[in-house]
């Protein structure tokens, strides 16, 4: 059972090996998926051009391959090859595979398929016409930016002998299993994600123009300087506070929430002042009294962190080194609809882009109100709105405004909403239980264990909710249970036993508001909580 990464240029012969391997191994369950083959046939590409980014297509086209490894192994089948056909020049390509093939306990194995540049770029002219073409000017792009594998074993290069690759692959041996999730360590980097891109547009810009020299010193030098005011000017928003708010000049911050556009800020250490600039039609209730359920002002914190400090010596020290900077973290309050949609448009995203996402789907479907010199604030959509254009169309409108595969996920959540009851299913799964609320909330696309979690401490009140992810795993790892700490250079692995233990664990340790603990703990990991404090750029003066 292997997982073997055909690799090559354009026009190499790649998939003419796959099918020979296959042809070969007349005994053994092969199948083989090509990435072209894959892309022909999934209605992405409209008169040669592709309707989505590359890196969601390759994505899909992984996940595929994913659950039919799973399938297969599930099913009890024990001799199975996989034949999985690419360019894979760069070996962040390939390295999703092998952390696929170490998840099942499978072989993998690379084959490069060797040939001449101009044999590649002969052959590639020769192919029947497809819906897209590779030109000669990208297979020669292609060849010069060809990663090989740093390690020999389980890598081999075919230059025509069949029978070397076809030995290779069937002495290989695998222990297949059931899935485990391999974790890789995390950060709180999506503000980093961000500059990077940012930076890369500017020197691109910078290379562009005429006047920059091509020497690599200069260059180099005018990238820093770039990084450097872009870090100390704020072209990038370091400090994210939330999805829906932005920070003002005077420190204020202004957001949608509840049906009002509000505006926050701090009086002093014990209060804080608001105002309202402007109210949607959906608006009811004081403002005070929503504000209050918003910010959960009814939970008694200082009590809790001195119950937690109590239990728990690391808890303790930990608020005691950082208090001003973790004083005071709460759970918001926040709407379930909003909530929802919110987290299926967090896969594979970072902050800047899930805030884009949701306030585009405000944009698209919620009341819009102007305030003062014309700022424009938009209210989350109520489900009537969101499922009046049906799913097909409102599918086809997200895919329009860059919301990629997730737009299948909200246009179908929607539907299965509005179908199940609508505002009756949101009264009934607050009114749930921890478990079946869950169960209820898995059932929407896109949203798994995790994110329910999410959704029913953020949203349904579940405050001893504790939402397991890779960095909850790390935290605990480190600080509480050693024995979850990855051993002998493996990495850690979550599967439900480690996820239901984890849980256990916090609730047992700092009682029914566990979630609330949690976000502390989490919250003592970033950066900007650990960095002693902001460096800020001295104005200089000629005397």
């Amino acid at each position: 059972m292997s997982l073997v990464l055909v690799m090559g240029l354009p026009g190499a012969g790649k998939t003419t090996l796959c099918e020979q391997l296959k042809a070969r191994f007349t005994l053994l369950d092969v199948q083989i998926y090509s990435f072209d083959e894959f892309l022909a046939s999934s209605g992405v590409i409209v008169d040669g051009n592709f309707t989505e980014k590359a890196s969601f297509l390759r994505k899909a086209w992984q996940k595929r391959i994913e659950e039919a490894v799973e399938a297969k192994i599930e099913a009890g089948f024990t001799s199975f090859t996989l034949l999985v056909d690419d360019v894979f020049y760069f070996s962040s390509m390939r390295r999703v595979f092998e952390r696929m093939s170490r998840a099942f306990g499978l072989a993998c194995i690379q084959i490069l398929v060797e040939t001449s540049l101009e044999e590649a770029i002969l052959r590639n002219l020769k192919r029947s016409k497809r819906p897209f073409e590779v030109s000669e000017a990208e297979i020669r792009s292609i060849a010069k930016r060809v990663e090989v594998p740093y390690s020999s074993r389980g890598f081999y290069r075919f230059q025509g002998d069949l029978d070397k690759i076809a030995k290779a692959i069937l002495e290989t041996k695998s222990f297949p299993h059931k899935r485990e999730i391999y974790l890789e360590p995390e950060h709180d980097d999506s503000v980093w994600k961000q500059l990077d891109l940012d930076l890369r547009k500017a020197v691109g810009t910078l290379m562009r123009d005429p006047k920059t020299t091509r020497d690599g010193k200069t260059l180099s030098a005018k990238k820093r300087n770039i990084f450097e005011k872009m870090k100390a000017e704020g072209c990038v928003d370091w400090d994210a506070e939330g999805l829906l708010w932005s920070k003002k000049e005077d420190d204020s911050v202004v957001g949608v929430a509840y049906n009002r556009v509000w505006r926050l800020s701090r009086v002093d250490e014990e209060y804080i002042e608001y105002s309202v600039l402007g109210r949607f039609s959906r608006a009811s209730g004081s403002d005070e009294h929503v504000l209050k359920k918003y910010l959960q002002l009814d939970v008694d914190l200082p009590s809790l962190y001195r119950n937690w400090s109590d239990k728990d010596a690391h808890f303790a020290e930990l608020v005691e080194k950082h208090l001003e900077k973790l004083e005071g973290i709460r759970i918001l309050r926040q709407q379930l609809v909003e909530t929802l949609f919110a987290f299926i448009c967090s896969a594979n995203n970072n902050i800047q882009r899930i805030s884009k996402l949701v306030n585009t789907l405000a944009s698209l479907y919620g009341e819009k109100i102007q305030i003062g010199d014309g700022d424009v604030f938009y209210d989350f959509p109520h489900l009537e709105a969101l499922g009046s254009d049906g799913a097909e169309d409102m599918e086809a409108v997200l895919r329009k405004h860059a919301f990629g595969y997730r737009a299948g996920y909200i246009a179908k959540s929607v539907a299965y909403l509005v179908e199940n009851g609508g505002d009756k299913w949101l009264e009934k799964i607050a009114e749930m239980g921890t478990e079946e609320a869950r169960e209820e909330l898995v059932k929407l696309p896109g949203i798994g264990r995790k994110v329910a979690d999410c959704i029913c401490l953020m949203a349904l009140q579940k405050h001893e909710i504790v939402p397991v992810d890779t960095h909850v795993l790390q935290i605990t790892a480190t600080l509480y249970i050693p024995s979850l700490a990855p051993k002998n250079g493996k990495k850690a692995t979550l599967n439900e036993k480690i996820h239901k233990q984890i849980a256990e664990f916090y609730v047992d340790l700092f009682g029914p508001y566990a979630g609330w603990a949690h976000s502390v703990l989490f919250s003592s990991r970033l950066k900007h909580i650990t960095s002693p404090g902001k460096v800020t750029k001295k104005s200089s003066r000629r005397s």
